[in-house]
């Protein structure tokens, strides 16, 4: 499937009106943070299509919010650490025929406005939508006050419409961000995988590391710091993207602890890659399956022996997943 995305960011009584203008009715819209657009977001953004193709045009909108919410209603919480990047997101979010993402500025002023106020003022002066899907959880307004009935009697006073779209369960569970990010820190990306609908990939830029894998005999592409979920320490069977092409790979998340270190890095080895270098290149690693925990080894012989042994467990994993 797949469109091209618009990116509007910005506060908002100030988006970009050259984006406003390519509104063309009707506007389908839903809002939520839709991290990970996991199964249960792709099922929302199904019967966004769905509308469309029965009305017979339309536009496609997603109205988000940065920095998180939680920031800024809970500064003294930590950082909120996410499935998906904007870039990853976008690039999603396309692949679910999403026209225009919303992104507005989260701020307290936002956050103060009333659930009628945002309706009239946010949503359907400048955002223009005719029809809203929202699930049952969705809160608009100061202190979420604006709950689904509400949003539906309001959109029915001005002539539009709210539909409401149940949760999206796996086995009978509403699927959930968090309940990925926490199948992500456990280590069981296959079972994040099957709520993604997609194996759970990290993105970044290729950064300089110590290049100890390079004088190993097993060079590594390291990827930058981020605001991404990271899994459980250890090994990892997995694909990674660079440029045009697409590797089957060895990826280790840890502290490295036979070198002695106490920061955890991502670091993966591209099997059949031989190019000289992907210094400032992004990288995007799919992680498939977890092979082992991270471990100490007594020498580097030792390390080296295992290395070689998870790149045959990494082939024969990759080899089943094709």
């Amino acid at each position: 499937m797949g469109t091209r995305v618009l990116l509007l960011r910005g506060s908002w009584t100030s988006l970009p009106r050259e984006g406003l203008t390519a509104l063309a009715a009707p506007v389908i819209a839903t809002l939520g943070n839709f991290d990970g657009v996991h199964l249960g977001h792709q099922g929302i953004l199904a019967k966004l299509r769905e509308k469309r193709d029965l009305l017979g045009a339309g536009t496609l909108l997603l109205i988000s919010f940065y920095p998180h919410p939680i920031e800024v209603l809970r500064p003294q919480s930590p950082q909120v650490r996410i499935l998906t990047p904007l870039r990853q997101k976008v690039e999603l979010l396309a692949a679910q025929g999403i026209n225009i993402f919303s992104l507005l500025h989260f701020t307290p002023g936002l956050a103060r406005i009333s659930a009628s106020e945002f309706i009239q003022k946010v949503l359907i002066e400048n955002l223009k939508i005719d029809y809203l899907f929202v699930g049952p959880d969705a809160r608009v307004g100061a202190d979420r006050l604006g709950t689904p009935e509400f949003i539906s009697k309001e959109f029915a006073r001005r002539n539009r419409h709210v539909v409401l779209v149940p949760f999206y369960s796996e086995n009978g569970k509403k699927i959930s961000s968090g309940e990925i990010r926490g199948k992500v820190e456990a280590g069981d990306v296959h079972g994040a995988a099957e709520l993604l609908g997609r194996p759970y990939a990290l993105d970044g830029l290729v950064v300089h590391g110590d290049h100890r894998g390079s004088t190993i005999g097993v060079p590594t592409a390291n990827l930058a710091p981020s605001v991404q979920v990271l899994p459980a320490l250890g090994v990892y069977a997995s694909w990674a993207e660079l440029g045009t092409g697409r590797y089957p790979a060895v990826t280790n998340v840890g502290v490295r602890p036979t070198f002695g270190g106490c920061r955890v890095v991502v670091e993966t080895h591209l099997m059949h890659y031989d190019k000289p270098d992907f210094y400032g290149e992004r990288l995007k690693v799919h992680l498939v399956q977890r092979l082992r925990a991270e471990m100490k080894f007594s020498g580097i012989a030792g390390l080296v022996d295992q290395i070689r042994l998870d790149m045959e467990s990494a082939r024969c994993v990759l080899e089943r997943d094709q």
